[in-house]
């Protein structure tokens, strides 16, 4: 392999390398932000979001 030969792959692996981890960190970023609507409410106290399914407590109007 010649020294242009080296450069072309080192320039085509970049090329190729950069795109593929920008898409990959979108896409997981996206994944982690549909698995997270997903979880049961018990999963979120811990984030700050608390649910309550007693309406008694909540002062719901009548």
């Amino acid at each position: 392999m010649t020294y242009d030969e080296l450069l072309w792959v080192i320039g085509l692996t970049a090329l190729v390398t950069a795109p593929l981890a920008i898409i990959t960190f979108v896409l997981g970023r996206r994944l982690l932000t549909w698995f997270e609507r997903r979880l049961p409410p018990r999963h979120l106290i811990a984030r700050g979001v608390r649910i309550s399914h007693d309406a008694d407590k909540e002062g719901v109007h009548e």
